[in-house]
């Protein structure tokens, strides 16, 4: 795969991923009682920043699309992205992980790397 697409796609993994954190950060550090909490929590800055971010990744993904095959992009993106969680969720959610969530995080990895290098 071409290195420029490959780089987009980690890039759109990583904006998906880091809105999402942000999003959860502020979801763990208050509580959201009723919908008009809820409709406020909008416009905190975390998840504002957050959903700013996934819509960044939805621009990058067109433009992947625009370039790739769809049988390619989708399992590279799925697997970057899976990785992608684990990495944010324990670095900046203090997540832990198990053995077997490791194992298969690896398992994924030579599964993207297979891919990318068979085209």
């Amino acid at each position: 795969m071409n290195p420029k697409l490959l780089m987009l796609i980690l890039l759109q993994a990583l904006l998906n991923i880091g809105g999402a954190t942000l999003i959860k950060k502020e979801l763990n550090e208050s509580t959201y009682n009723n919908i008009g909490e809820q409709l406020l929590f909008l416009f905190k800055l975390k998840p504002f920043i957050g959903l700013a971010l996934i819509g960044v990744g939805f621009l990058v993904m067109i433009s992947i699309l625009k370039e790739a095959n769809l049988s390619l992009f989708q399992p590279i993106s799925s697997g970057l992205t899976y990785i992608v969680t684990i990495g944010f969720s324990i670095m900046i959610l203090q997540e832990k992980i198990s053995w077997s969530t490791l194992l298969g995080m690896v398992v994924i990895l030579a599964g993207v790397l297979l891919i990318t290098k068979s085209n």
